[in-house]
């Protein structure tokens, strides 16, 4: 079902300028993947960068 939603996933909305969307959608065209998927990535490389500062802010 192309509207299933994955288990342990929650959908997420943004507004942004519509230049910013017109370079990412540049951006992944040239990379060859659908937006979303660099969208996706982005957003795990800054989860990264979060959570390791989280764990050095424990220590």
């Amino acid at each position: 079902m192309p509207n299933a939603r994955k288990v342990g996933k929650k959908n997420v909305s943004a507004w942004i300028d519509e230049d910013d969307k017109d370079v990412l959608q540049a951006a992944a065209r040239e990379r060859g993947v659908p937006l979303s998927e660099m969208l996706d990535e982005l957003i795990q490389e800054k989860l990264t960068v979060l959570k390791n500062r989280r764990k050095k802010l424990k220590k």
